[in-house]
């Protein structure tokens, strides 16, 4: 006869399973939510690195959020559909394909990118507008608050503080500002090529740099003073090695690196990234043909003014390297001439020159007086004819210089200038209470 498990053996078999039970599940349960968790992670972690390489190859996208603080929002379906995203990467867990990734700028001025349920899209308003030189309205202001024409037919400021500030690269365009612009100066109103265009500078200097420097081999490592070739053209324009470096590099995130020495120094050449010009003001910004004709130090205004624009150069220089007439680009710096022509006291002597004459000795109490444009050690873009490196800048007296000191190479303050384009407006008085502002 067989004898089973009676009632009571079963109940405490089932109370002992029970025990074990209840000691077990919950770390079993644990490690199921762990691997969940860490599966979901690891989807998080594919979505957001999908994010950012769909953003860092839209550089439509990128220079929007940089420069006028939009929000995007990217749904993970897109992710997949444009190739970003494998679907089995998603499986092993339940995140929702319509998920979107929220794309901003944070406080740090970094690109922030967060998985929400729901994202509203915040684009900008200003578009870049079209504008129409309001010539009338400047022209009616000849002989007023420094505004006058000279003889080459082109509208000039001059005297101490002439009315021709400008609101320019604002962080909003709609709102122009002290607090949301940069505040730049009106060197004057210039006929180029049949059309009419403004000559902007930026009133304060964006750092000191070198205006060229170069090898130990090439002019003792103190650059080449041909501006189409210069390291600071390539820097203010973003060519070549300052692409994502320079002036008008829009995505630049952190301050750059610019040469600052002989033999291609850069240890003290900080650019300041909050001085990029931004993607709307650019769009403001023509191409324009600059004149690189070499001088000397000794020449009234009027000769430094057609100097400038021969083919009069360093014959024979001693890098070999041929220099040029002219230039075309954006961003250039001014010319000696400009200088001249700023001062109420200095443009209409032609007894005088800019710089060192040996009957005259220095005009520093004549051109520096009365003159917008003083600053002391500021680069010009003309070279000077008897070097291979020394270049013209705003000597600490108030004259224009040339000496060993004026190198290439030399750190020098760099104050941006430009044209804007043929059609552009402006309204407001030029004053530092009401400056110009471009009208819409």
């Amino acid at each position: 006869m067989k004898k089973g498990f009676t009632l009571i053996e079963l109940l405490a078999v089932i109370i002992i399973l029970g025990v074990i039970f209840t000691f077990i599940f919950p770390k079993v349960s644990g490690l199921m939510g762990i691997g969940k968790n860490r599966d979901r992670e690891i989807s998080e972690s594919i979505i957001m690195d999908a994010a950012k390489e769909y953003s860092t190859n839209d550089n439509t996208l990128m220079n929007g959020l940089i420069n006028q603080g939009d929000r995007k929002c990217i749904t993970v379906q897109s992710l997949i559909d444009n190739g970003y995203i494998k679907q089995e990467d998603l499986e092993k867990v339940s995140i929702n394909i319509s998920s979107k990734v929220k794309i901003e700028l944070n406080s740090s001025e970094n690109l922030e990118y967060t998985i929400v349920d729901s994202c509203t899209e915040q684009t900008s308003t200003f578009n870049p507008p079209v504008l129409t030189l309001a010539t009338e309205t400047l022209e009616a202001k000849i002989d007023q608050c420094g505004l006058f024409r000279d003889n080459h037919n082109d509208l000039r400021y001059n005297g101490s503080n002439p009315c021709n500030y400008v609101y320019f690269n604002c962080t909003d365009n709609n709102n122009p500002s002290s607090s949301t612009c940069e505040m730049w100066r009106i060197i004057g109103i210039f006929n180029m090529n049949g059309q009419q265009r403004i000559k902007l500078i930026r009133k304060e200097s964006i750092g000191t740099f070198s205006w060229d420097t170069s090898e130990s081999t090439v002019n003792n490592g103190k650059g080449v003073n041909e501006w189409s070739q210069a390291d600071l053209m390539r820097e203010l324009n973003s060519i070549g090695e300052f692409a994502d470096t320079g002036y008008l590099s829009t995505s630049l995130s952190t301050n750059a690196s610019w040469y600052n020495g002989e033999n291609n120094a850069k240890g003290n050449g900080n650019f300041n990234k909050n001085y990029v010009l931004k993607k709307g003001t650019q769009e403001l910004i023509d191409n324009a043909t600059w004149y690189l004709g070499g001088s000397a130090y000794n020449l009234t205004l009027a000769e430094q003014y057609a100097k400038e624009r021969e083919t009069s150069h360093i014959n024979n220089p001693d890098d070999g390297i041929t220099r040029t007439s002219i230039w075309v680009g954006k961003i250039g710096l001014l010319y000696p001439s400009d200088y001249g022509y700023a001062s109420s006291a200095c443009y209409n002597d032609s007894t005088r020159t800019l710089g060192y004459n040996a009957t005259t000795g220095y005009n520093s109490d004549i051109c520096k007086n009365s003159n917008w444009l003083y600053s002391a050690y500021k680069w010009t873009i003309s070279p000077y004819i008897d070097s291979s490196y020394f270049v013209h800048q705003v000597n600490s007296s108030g004259h224009m210089a040339v000496s060993a000191a004026a190198n290439a190479s030399s750190g020098y303050y760099t104050n941006p200038t430009l044209y804007l384009k043929s059609s552009v407006k402006v309204r407001g008085s030029g004053t530092t209470s009401d400056p110009y502002v471009f009208t819409k």
